[in-house]
Order: structure tokens, then C-alpha cells, then sequence
């Protein structure tokens, strides 16, 4: 009887699962384990139930009676999602004497609830808002816009320079004239 090759399909490789571990526990009337690859990355456990892979690719496994020396082969396939989501930071306008506050804009971004918003600045001044598509903001400054996929990890910035031109203009009434 040949051996009876069972391997779970895995998870895809992400942004934050960079490696995977491919399961043939469930295989039967056999007791040798080579896995090998034409395509993918074998970090560890080439000759266990459990490899550890880090790259898409196919895996194929030949499981072996070792007393009979009959085999069987089979293969999965691990793929990934690392698609990355979009994000688009806008301004809607820029800080003067007349305007004090402005809503930055992250419309055309990827939104929730799927995914994460967070706006964050290190030389500027958000009032409320970091978590929207549209903060309100009260200082010049670059504000960055991070869109993180919820599904994948996957994260993509864009930033966003607001000016502010506070100078009072200049008043004048001529000469003293007697």
C-alpha cells in the first residue's frame, strides 16, 4: 500500500506573517518526510511533518515507507497578500490670519472598517481628528497619513506640507504732515 499524503492548505504570506508552516500531520502508512521546492524558501524542517517556508512557491512532499519503500508525492501551493492599500493626504488650504485651522484630507484613501487610519505629525499640531480622513490641524507642518490593511498588515504612507503665513501687513499713513 502506498503511503497516504494529506497536506492542509496554508495560510498566504503577509506583510506581517512572513513565514507559514506547512502541515502534512495528517498523512498515513509512512514515516519519511522530504520536502523540497522548485520555486519557494525551506527555512527549516525540510524532513518533518512541519516545514517552515518564507517565500510563495510550490512545495512538494515525498512520503515514504521506509520498512516497504514505497512513496507518494504530492504538492501545495503557498501564496501571498501583500498588496499594499492606498493612502492620498491632501491639504484644504494653509494656516493665515483669517484661516486657523484646516482639515487635512484623506479622500481616495482605504477606508475602514477594513482599514486603519492614523494621522501623525512631528512638527505640527492636530487638533482632533488623527483616526479620520479628515483631522482638523492649527500649524504649519508635514502630516503623514498611515493606511494599515487590516487583512494583511500591509501599511502605506503619505505626507502632506501645511504653510501658515501669520505676518501681519504692513500699515502706512504717510508722513506727519503740520
Amino acid at each position: 500500500n502506498l503511503p497516504t499524503v494529506a497536506i492542509v492548505t496554508p495560510s498566504d504570506i503577509t506583510c506581517i506573517t512572513l513565514s507559514v508552516t506547512l502541515d502534512a500531520s495528517g498523512s498515513a502508512g509512512g514515516n519519511d518526510y522530504v520536502w523540497t521546492t522548485p520555486d519557494g524558501n525551506i527555512v527549516s524542517g525540510a524532513n518533518t511533518a512541519n516545514p517552515v517556508v518564507d517565500a510563495t512557491g510550490t512545495y512538494i512532499l515525498t512520503f515514504t515507507n521506509s520498512t516497504s519503500g514505497c512513496s507518494n508525492t504530492d504538492n501545495i501551493v503557498v501564496s501571498e497578500d501583500v498588496t499594499p492599500p492606498t493612502a492620498i493626504a491632501t491639504a484644504g488650504g494653509n494656516i493665515d490670519c483669517n484661516t486657523t485651522e484646516i482639515a487635512l484630507n484623506g479622500g481616495g484613501s482605504d477606508t475602514p472598517p477594513n482599514f486603519d487610519i492614523l494621522w501623525t505629525t512631528t512638527n505640527g499640531n492636530i487638533l482632533f481628528g488623527e483616526t479620520t480622513l479628515t483631522p482638523v490641524v492649527d500649524a504649519a507642518g508635514t502630516y503623514t497619513l498611515e493606511v494599515t490593511s487590516l487583512s494583511n498588515g500591509c501599511v502605506t504612507n503619505a505626507s502632506v506640507d501645511v504653510t501658515e503665513d501669520l505676518t501681519a501687513p504692513l500699515v502706512d499713513a504717510g508722513s506727519d504732515m503740520d
